[in-house]
Parts: structure tokens; sequence; C-alpha cells
């Protein structure tokens, strides 16, 4: 079958957003991207599945004209507990000279309301390349909103946390940079006695680094989890999900090897604010890399995707574990057609209802998001008995690539 346009951009150029891939219930989903010609946050909705997309709605609307970059969300279900129906949107304003702005505004999935765009904070004046910059948000269990972000001026960390639900930001203790990033940094709610801790996952030079926010003390502790051969590109995504019966994450991130040459996928459960475990490598050695990661909680699977650029397999494809990512399965392939040199992000929602894996892809010609077919583009995950502990426990993941053009999560390169 062929495959289903998902975005209506009239032929804008368009990129990625981190995290873009919104599932609610089996029908019903969300997919949020830039318009880069416009420089406008949107989102398309379909209700059939994935069959069809459209009722496309505009998230930001002050700024018309200026640069939109780092665009990232978080969802109320994607914190265990919460029964919220919100997608939670930060991003980047960085050619509001002289300085820099950081804003926020929620996307309400009961009703597709749109709430009140707010100024979360003006940073240095930004300068330099895309790569150093980033936005990340989270959810904590307790309900605090946290965002950090950068600007490459001055290397300007942020953190930024909101009591009320996003209407209002207040400072927090500067974020540890660790050196300059080399990607986006992912957020994932806390597991300690305190429901308002969360922590980072970052890097530094070849570091990979776990970071605990501590809210009362308003404070961070740094652990280095692993000092790798090379980190790789900047468009290689940290990815991590949340196992919302014990608060553990799992955290995936391609290290780019040196010999033998290839990429390797690691994967960490990280179980407490200086803790970890060292789970399974997904690929120890194959052109797999831009890895994303989804924690079905219904089913207690793990599912891991990568880009891979040669060889079998070529194209997108994933792996899932029954054990906690001590195993893994075999590959399986998710695209119907070579996807070199175009963007790629695959969608995975899992709900009390079930859901369905369905990857998403930059077109150049025309210049839209396309997405596989219902049969044999995309996978169906059955329900199961066993309940899930949030009220809507839709799931998401997101895989990006770009060979051409290399826009990055970052936001765009040139």
């Amino acid at each position: 079958m062929a495959d289903i346009q998902v975005t209506h951009s009239s032929g804008t150029a368009l990129s990625v957003v981190y995290r873009p891939n919104v599932g609610v219930s089996a029908s019903k989903r969300y997919y949020f991207y830039v318009r880069n010609t416009v420089y406008e946050l949107w989102v398309a909705k379909t209700t059939d599945g994935g069959a069809t997309w459209g009722s496309e709605v505009q998230i930001n609307t002050t700024f018309a004209g200026v640069t939109l970059d780092n665009a990232t969300l978080w969802c109320d279900w994607d914190t265990p507990g919460d029964s919220g129906t919100k997608v939670h949107c930060g991003w980047m304003i960085r050619d509001a000279v002289p300085n820099a702005e950081f804003r926020y505004r929620s996307f309400d999935t009961a009703g597709d309301v749109v709430g009140t765009e707010v100024s979360v904070v003006v940073t240095g004046q930004f300068g330099g390349g895309p790569s150093p910059l980033y936005t990340g948000i989270v959810k904590t269990r307790g309900g605090n909103l946290y965002m950090v972000c950068r600007t490459a001026a001055d290397f300007d960390d942020r953190l930024l946390r909101s009591v009320d639900g996003g209407t209002t930001w207040t400072a927090r203790a500067v974020p540890p940079n660790n050196g300059a990033p080399t990607r986006r940094p992912c957020l994932l709610p806390g597991a300690e006695a305190d429901s308002n801790d969360f922590y980072m996952v970052n890097t530094s030079g070849n570091n990979i680094n776990l970071n605990w926010y501590d809210d009362d003390l308003d404070s961070w502790t740094t652990t280095l989890i692993e000092d790798v051969t090379a980190i790789g590109s900047a468009t290689f995504e940290i990815n991590g999900a949340c196992r919302l019966s014990d608060f553990n994450s799992f955290v995936v991130c391609p290290i780019d090897l040196t010999a033998p040459a290839g990429y390797a996928v690691r994967c960490w459960q990280i179980t407490g604010g200086t803790t970890f475990t060292v789970r399974t490598d997904v690929y120890a050695d194959d052109a797999a890399f831009d890895a994303a990661i989804l924690y079905d909680n219904l089913n207690d699977a793990i599912y891991v995707a990568v880009h891979k650029s040669n060889g079998p397999g070529f194209g997108v494809v994933y792996k899932s574990s029954l054990d906690g990512a001590l195993t893994w399965g075999s590959e399986t392939r998710a695209d119907a057609d070579d996807v070199a040199g175009s963007t790629v992000s695959l969608q995975l929602t899992v709900n009390v209802g079930g859901g369905r894996m369905q990857p998403i892809w930059f077109a150049q010609t025309p210049v839209e998001f396309y997405a596989g077919s219902l049969a044999g583009g995309s996978v169906v995950i059955p329900p199961t008995s066993g309940a899930s502990s949030n009220a809507l426990a839709g799931r998401s993941f997101v895989l990006v690539f770009d060979a051409e053009r290399q826009d990055t999560p970052f936001g765009r390169r040139g």
C-alpha cells in the first residue's frame, strides 16, 4: 500500500521536534513538527489509527518569521501516576535580537485546546552554530514542570521551574553543562523519595553523564555513566523511557566506534539519582544509529528502533526485549522503502486498548512527512489484561536522521 501523508505544509521546508509523536489512544494520535520557512510549530492529528492525518493546529503565535529552534515536548501521561491530558511544549526563539528567548505553551488533547503562550526566560545573545543549543522539558511525579535550556553565545545554561502548570517560571540552580554538549539532554522523572526530583542524561566531550536534580536542596549531583571512544555526530540523540511500576528509566545512546567501524547502541537502566545498571547493547557493532526507545508498560516490553545506513536491514529497523534489556530479539524492518538521506521518525503508541507502531519520515519531494501504511508499513501491538498504572498510557518515541540536509534535533545547520 502507498505511504500516508502526515503533514500538509504546502511545500514549506520542515524540521523535526524532540519526542514529536504523541499517542492518546490506539486511534487518536498527534505529530508535532516545525515549518522552517515560516518558523512555525504545528501539530497534525489522526483519529483513525494513522490511516489519515489532518486537523493541523499552529502552536506558536508570537515572533512571526523569527527562527524557531529546539522544540521539545513532554506529555502528562509520560510521567508515572499522572492522568493529565496535556502536551507541554517548549522552544527557542533564536533571532530575537539582541537576546534569545525560550517559550512555553500547552496543548490539551482533551478538545485540542491550545493554552496561553508564555515567555519562560530571555537569555544571552545568540551566537555560533546550533549544535551547542538545547531545550528540554519534563514533568515530575510531584507535578512540577522543569525546562533546561542553553544558548550558544556564552554557553548560558538555565534551569526554570513552574509550580502552577506553566503559567509562571522561576530560575533554579544552573544545570551542570559538563563542557559543551554534543547532544540534546534527555530529561526523565526521578525515582527518588522526593517526587519533584528529576534526572538529566547528557554528554560532555566523550562522557555520558547522569545528573540528578534535588528539588528540595535546589542542587545537582553528577555521576559518570561511561567514558566512550567517541560520542559521534550531534544528530545522534540520547533517548529514554520510564517504567511506571518502579520509576526506573531505560536510556539508549549510539556510540561512534573507531575500531571496528560502526556504531554500538548502548543501553542503561537508571535506578536512582547516582545509580544505574549497564544493560546489553542493542547493537554491538553495526551501521546502526539514531536510537529511539519505548517502554511498553502494558506488556512489560522494551522497543528500540535505529536507522541503518547500509548492509542487511538497510533503513528503519527495531528490536524488542522482554527481560529488561538483558537480551534483544531479532531485527524487524519497519519501513517499506530505503530511507537514507531523509529525516526519519518512528512512532510507537501503546495504551490500555493497544497501539500501533508507525514509521514517519521526511520526504524532500514533495517536502512533507509521510508514514508507513497500516498494512505492511506499521505494526499492531495488542492490548493486555494487565492495567497500566496511568489512566492514559499512550507512549511514543522518535528516531531522527538527515544525511543530506543535516537538519538536527538541535535545529538547522548552516
